[in-house]
């Protein structure tokens, strides 16, 4: 179970057009409300300065789509200042399931979520609907210059934090369960990277994709512990 005494911050990626269609107004009757004694939940959303409610923060960024990478950073900012130890970055459509969030260790580990292969497996990235980010991890992002372009987020925030996690510096979780934050503890973990290669054959729930190729023995490692692919004996 979650206690108290650690500070964690949901963090809801929203923009002022969805906050006048009423979205924040759904996540807070849907679970917002069911999580005051665990977590603070905000809605950060950008563009002109407005008047905000108690739980809205209005940060000074673009509000559109392409400019995400620009306010991800402004939301780890706002965390690192207000003295959050974690942070669960999601969106505005994202559901918690309660009973999974609160029984999910996110503390176990610095960088969770559900991991995805960017068409490289030596960068591994949690998808943007909801990941978990120690104060560490927060620190080592909010400092990546690709943070300050346009582009992906959750993508880029992968590329801030993989070289330290591949030097060991801060670990990572997949989350294996997409419909609950659960996952089997320790099977993410990214070990230190070795020169040797292996051959791997690319899989998703048991299908095949792809044709075997080789990649390092920790990419591998990664892979295989996340469920992507499989090892072959050569």
């Amino acid at each position: 179970m979650v206690e108290k005494t650690t500070k964690l911050l949901i963090a809801i990626c929203s923009c002022q057009r969805d906050k006048n269609l009423g979205c924040h107004d759904i996540v807070r009757q849907e679970w917002g409300k069911n999580v005051s004694d665990i977590a603070d939940v905000r809605f950060f959303i950008g563009g002109p300065k407005i008047e905000t409610l108690e739980d809205e923060v209005w940060i000074d960024c673009p509000d559109d789509y392409e400019n995400l990478t620009l306010k991800t950073r402004q939301i780890l900012l706002w965390m690192l200042t207000n003295g959050y130890d974690y942070l669960f970055k999601c969106d505005n459509d994202t559901r918690l399931f309660l009973k999974e969030f609160r029984q999910y260790d996110y503390k176990a580990f610095d960088y969770s979520g559900i991991f995805f292969d960017y068409g490289k497996p030596e960068l591994m990235y949690a998808s943007g609907n909801g990941y978990f980010l120690s104060r560490k991890a927060c620190e080592i992002a909010s400092r990546f210059e690709d943070l300050l372009k346009p582009g992906a987020e959750d993508v880029t925030v992968g590329k801030a934090l993989q070289s330290s996690i591949m030097k060991g510096e801060i670990t990572a979780h997949h989350i294996s369960d997409r419909r609950a934050w659960t996952g089997d503890k320790g099977a993410g973990e990214i070990h230190k990277m070795v020169p040797e290669h292996v051959l791997i054959q690319f899989c998703t729930n048991g299908w095949i994709n792809g044709k075997p190729r080789r990649v390092s023995i920790d990419a591998a490692k990664r892979l295989v512990s996340l469920g992507l692919a499989m090892q072959i004996k050569e």
